[in-house]
């Protein structure tokens, strides 16, 4: 390779990286995306404080008390709402189960005619020669 062809090579190089460079900034000269003044989305029951010395913004997460929550459980209305989960999963699932097995039992049905298939006619001369030495 003489050094003009290598240099039409560097050349289309440098051109093709400099076309996706130029076509980057006139993308994004065009669609220029203004950031909000706040990012992101307030919650509720967290309180925000502003730290005067670096700007830094700290969240203090304000929990409900787990003793409180554990005292005003009751386990019957958590059973009842495991029984309607379970009512309502339950026919979901079989029926999803009845289609897979149902799916897996047509395959296997393929496959054993398709294998049943290949043992009654030979493929080649060496598979009908091997054929006649087993009977």
């Amino acid at each position: 390779m003489d050094s003009f062809e290598f240099n039409k090579i560097a050349a289309a190089v440098l051109v093709v990286a400099l076309l996706v460079i130029g076509l980057n900034q006139i993308a994004d000269s065009i669609y220029r995306v203004k950031k909000p003044e706040t990012q992101g989305y307030k919650i509720e029951g967290v309180a925000e404080t502003k730290s005067t010395a670096k700007g830094e913004v700290k969240k203090e997460e304000k929990l409900a008390d787990i003793k409180v929550l554990l005292a005003t459980a009751n386990v019957g209305a958590g059973g009842k709402m495991h029984l309607k989960n379970v009512r309502l999963v339950t026919p979901m699932l079989v029926g999803v189960h009845q289609k897979l097995v149902l799916q897996c039992g047509v395959l296997l049905v393929k496959n054993l005619v398709h294998i049943q298939s290949l043992n009654t006619r030979p493929h080649s001369p060496l598979m009908a020669r091997l054929g006649q030495l087993k009977s």
